[in-house]
């Protein structure tokens, strides 16, 4: 998980439950005024007052309690998975070979680096790759994959659901608000092997399928991304790759009613094989942190990740 999603959610837990932001400060080991700071860009992202305060009370908004209580469940979650890997095995150790999709591995980066320095004796392998890789030529422990899953003899547990988002230039914004005006745009397309596949857009039950008519296909988001922000095309990316473009303002969601289809991100390892320690911290911290972003709050302009909320 992000760690400034994990501060922000432990702050507005500990204010919940202190009742007060130099208690909350004191809980967590650091001052009233970090407290006060953070929470106010929070609510500034998120555009709602999560507390009310005055000069003499502090008192939890009902939008800023639901969030609390979404957000300590979630915290508790991820806790209590690495307490329970930790106790089974104080000193885990060994070496951990992950294949990651190479578009996502931004993504990880940031979980792996956790994980790593939970437990220090384990030393990850990762291999960004797109290709099939098959357990018994290829010494894989650990695949991370999105879309669909046809893969014999391995254990499949959902990690995460998250939509593609239609993006582009924020001057691009009132040109781009049906499908149909895809067709004039210049598209940058993903397609791996063959031509991109038509976009199909989803709206209230109906889905379309756009035509599109691509300037740039390439296999590499980042280069989408690129395109997207510099040379006025049209793309879709992962909601997880988008959210920081969107956040910032680099880049708008096209399209606003409609949507792309939700995708599943999975962790696979082997159904009949016996897994070592290292194994298995790395798939219960991976659960983890999917566990507790799935208890984001939904910002602005983008959501949340998880077995139910997606990445818009």
């Amino acid at each position: 998980m992000n760690e400034r999603i994990e501060d922000r959610a432990r702050i507005v837990v500990a204010i919940w439950k202190e009742g007060s932001l130099s208690a909350a400060a004191t809980r967590l080991n650091t001052s009233p005024a970090t407290v006060t700071r953070k929470l106010r860009d929070l609510e500034n992202e998120l555009g709602v007052v999560l507390f009310e305060r005055t000069t003499r009370a502090l008192r939890i908004t009902p939008t800023g309690e639901e969030l609390a209580i979404r957000l300590e469940r979630g915290l508790n979650e991820m806790d209590c998975a690495v307490q329970a890997v930790r106790q089974q095995d104080e000193n885990v150790r060994g070496l951990v070979r992950v294949s990651v999709p190479p578009n996502l591995a931004q993504i990880f980066g940031p979980m792996f680096s956790r994980f790593r320095s939970g437990f220090p004796g384990v030393q990850l392998r990762v291999y960004a790759t797109e290709k099939r890789l098959i357990y018994a030529t290829e010494d894989i422990d650990v695949l991370l994959r999105v879309g669909r899953l046809e893969e014999e003899g391995l254990v499949a547990k959902p990690l995460a659901r998250f939509r593609h988002v239609v993006c582009g230039n924020p001057d691009l914004r009132r040109k781009m608000r049906r499908p149909a005006d895809l067709e004039r745009a210049a598209i940058a397309a993903w397609a791996s092997d063959g031509p991109p596949a038509p976009w199909l857009l989803e709206r209230d039950g109906d889905v379309v399928k756009a035509a599109i008519h691509p300037a740039l296909v390439t296999n590499d988001y980042e280069l989408i991304a690129h395109a997207i922000c510099h040379d006025q095309m049209v793309g879709e990316l992962p909601g997880l790759i988008a959210a920081p473009l969107l956040e910032s303002g680099q880049i708008v969601r096209l399209l606003p009613k409609w949507q792309l289809p939700e995708v599943t991100l999975s962790i696979l390892y082997p159904a009949h094989r016996l897994l070592p320690s290292s194994v298995r911290a790395l798939t219960a911290h991976m659960r983890s942190e999917f566990a507790l972003l799935a208890h984001q709050p939904h910002r602005k302009r983008g959501c949340t990740t998880g077995n139910h909320p997606s990445v818009l």
